[in-house]
């Protein structure tokens, strides 16, 4: 299947957001887009020893807070993790490990905003810095595109020309 990453209706925002934990740590980041898909702002934190599942709303967490920072209201929040989409969506319960910080989430959540889950090829741009961030061992905020990592920055291009990715699925 083709995977691309979709321009948000006009007058939104979306935020795409990551989260990894590696042997050397975790870490993840968020990348706002507008409607035409121009960079807006980016992150890229460290967060130390903690799982994959607590990077990922972490990673949406400080995406959110950034977003208000900078102005960003109508906000589409994309995440490849299925399972805290589901959450945030109250279709599932939160598990005790996150819970705070998806009441944090809910706490700061206008009603404007969308929870919406995409593939992770439709996430290249913030999947690209997702290990930036757990390796940086620190919060860096991109204010400019110029500013992101080259790879990051080809990917964010190659969205911009609404270049599409393969999903694969081996099903046996």
């Amino acid at each position: 299947m083709t995977v691309r990453w979709a321009f948000p209706p006009t007058g939104c925002f979306k935020l795409n957001s990551d989260g990894c934990a590696t042997d050397r740590g975790s870490g993840g980041d968020g990348v706002i887009r507008d409607s035409c898909g121009r960079f807006i702002v980016a992150f890229a934190d460290s967060f130390g020893c903690v799982d994959s599942f607590q990077a990922e709303a972490r990673a949406l967490l400080l995406g959110l807070q950034l977003g208000r920072q900078v102005g960003v209201s109508r906000l589409i929040v994309e995440s490849d993790c299925l399972v805290l989409i589901n959450c945030l969506r109250r279709e599932w319960g939160v598990p005790a490990g996150i819970q705070p910080i998806v009441r944090a989430i809910r706490m700061g959540e206008p009603s404007s905003h969308q929870f919406c889950h995409c593939y992770r090829e439709g996430n290249t741009v913030a999947d690209s810095l997702a290990a930036y961030g757990a390796m940086s061992g620190t919060r860096v905020i991109f204010t400019k595109g110029s500013q992101l990592p080259t790879r990051t920055r080809g990917l964010l291009a190659l969205d911009l020309q609404n270049f599409c990715n393969f999903r694969f699925s081996f099903r046996g």
